[in-house]
């Protein structure tokens, strides 16, 4: 695993470095762990665009940034759109990303063909959010492990309607 973490890259640096991954013709980056860096938009954009071409990552650690939803959702749209990608995991827990992550994140689940873990918890995804994870799981031939529990500050509510789906 390659660990850049906490090391307070931000935006420039993660660009700087996702430029640099993207250009490099080694084949043996499996694991990435760019978490609590302070990675914002603009980091994102830059870490979508190197996703799409690294397919061989398999585990892309971006916890604890300052992605956001509006982040997540351009990393989900090029994973959506990558032929490579095989990411097996995301833990998404704590990120506080709401509802509004449900449709970027169910559209990518709905495709992908190698995720087989993920974890929402601590994220109130509300019914609708919830009724559109599970209807993208239902679609993937993969996913065998979902966490959508809560915590103990702020609990995942699932209601009936995302509960029966």
């Amino acid at each position: 695993m390659h660990r850049l973490r906490s090391n307070g890259l931000g935006d420039d640096g993660t660009i700087t470095i996702c430029k640099a991954l993207s250009e490099s013709k080694v084949s043996k980056l499996r694991e990435l762990d760019l978490s609590l860096n302070g990675i914002g938009f603009p980091g994102a954009k830059s870490l979508g665009d190197m996703l799409l071409v690294r397919g061989e990552l398999t585990k892309c650690k971006l916890l604890g940034n300052n992605l956001r939803v509006e982040g997540w959702t351009i990393i989900f749209n090029a994973l959506r759109d990558s032929r490579t990608s095989k990411i097996t995991e995301w833990d998404l827990s704590r990120e506080d990303l709401g509802p509004k992550i449900a449709k970027p994140l169910a559209a990518y689940l709905s495709v992908t063909g190698k995720l087989t873990k993920l974890s929402l918890a601590g994220n109130d995804l509300g019914e609708d959010g919830t009724k559109s994870i599970c209807d993208a799981v239902k679609v993937s031939k993969t996913l065998k492990d979902l966490d959508l529990g809560g915590r103990v500050s702020m609990m995942t509510v699932i209601s009936n309607i995302g509960g029966s789906a």
